[in-house]
């Protein structure tokens, strides 16, 4: 009995030792091993690169224009001046013919306006333009165009002979040389915007611009300057377009009259008011009131006469009322 008691205990003892090897195999969780995390490569910044400043090429201008004018019309010029040669404003010299052509900048290019008489010759005419930047460097273009013909009408105006002295040399010498000296001032800033307006609220034509004129029994020698507009004495008179008055006062020739700086040498006329109704120096937007119509000065009857002056010349205001003057290239 006590050699069974012996070998149960053996074996019990080799049954504990197989069951605390097992658990400790069981149970055993062995201790993560930690991977290094990677030290971060720092990025480089790339240096900005330096953006290359263009270096203006030599100067060069062009020239925009239509190819032909007709007598009594205005000439727009547009000159350009392409971004290689620089932003900076230029100096410019311009000569029409053989009178000279002053230009106005406005949005980065520049702008000058001719205009042609009745009895301008017909034919080729010259364009010259000598541009000057802030280099110092000289860039010269010129162009030609054609001035076309217009067919004129001849009227016989009878003066009352009251005011027939008014057509005196002298009387009329020296009036012409007050108007020549407002139109001689260039403004180089431009005051009205696209087309012009009427001077009447009523328009009833009495004579046509260009109208080559014979007074009495003598034979023609003058051109009709304006449009004669048939209308009531008192009826108000509008500026066709925003500018300055000029002048405001009573000329012998003229009468009671108003003339309107547009700029750019650009001048509306409105002669032979009863009244004027602005000062000189004053501002005045289109459609605002300057005066009335009246029958003063030489005249034959109440009514206005309106002109268009263009760079001195006195040109067919009535094409001014149905486009941007500075749209007849298109």
């Amino acid at each position: 009995m006590t050699r069974y008691l012996s070998i149960f205990l053996l074996l019990a003892a080799i049954a504990l030792v197989l069951i605390w090897g097992l658990g400790a195999v069981l149970f055993f969780v062995p201790a993560p091993i930690s991977t290094p995390s990677p030290t971060a490569t720092p990025t480089s910044i790339p240096s900005p690169t330096p953006t290359a400043t263009p270096t203006p090429g030599p100067l060069s201008v062009q020239l925009e224009l239509p190819s032909a004018v007709a007598q009594g019309g205005t000439l727009a010029v547009h000159l350009r001046v392409p971004t290689h040669s620089g932003s900076g404003p230029l100096s410019l010299i311009g000569q029409l013919d053989d009178r000279p052509l002053h230009f106005a900048r406005e949005g980065g290019s520049y702008w000058a306006l001719g205009g042609f008489p009745p009895w301008a010759t017909v034919g080729p005419h010259r364009l010259f333009v000598q541009a000057r930047n802030q280099r110092g460097e000289v860039a010269d273009v010129e162009a030609q165009f054609e001035v076309r013909q217009s067919d004129f009408r001849i009227e016989r105006i009878d003066i009352p002979a009251a005011r027939e002295g008014l057509r005196a040399p002298e009387i009329v010498q020296d009036e012409f040389r007050i108007v020549a000296a407002i139109y001689a001032e260039f403004t180089p800033q431009r005051y009205w915007r696209g087309r012009f307006g009427a001077p009447l609220k009523r328009l009833a034509m009495s004579s046509l611009y260009g109208t080559a004129r014979a007074y009495d029994d003598g034979s023609v020698d003058s051109y009709h300057l304006g449009a004669d507009l048939r209308a009531k004495s008192g009826d108000p008179v509008l500026a066709v377009a925003s500018g300055q008055v000029a002048l405001a006062q009573e000329l012998q020739v003229r009468g009671n009259a108003v003339i309107l700086d547009h700029g750019w040498g650009v001048y509306s006329n409105y002669f032979h008011l009863s009244s004027i109704a602005v000062r000189p120096g004053q501002k005045v937007v289109r459609g605002q009131l300057i005066g009335y119509v009246g029958d003063t000065g030489l005249s034959t009857a109440p009514h206005l006469h309106w002109e268009v002056r263009v760079g001195g010349n006195a040109v067919d205001p009535w094409p001014w009322t149905e486009r941007d003057p500075l749209r007849v290239n298109e």
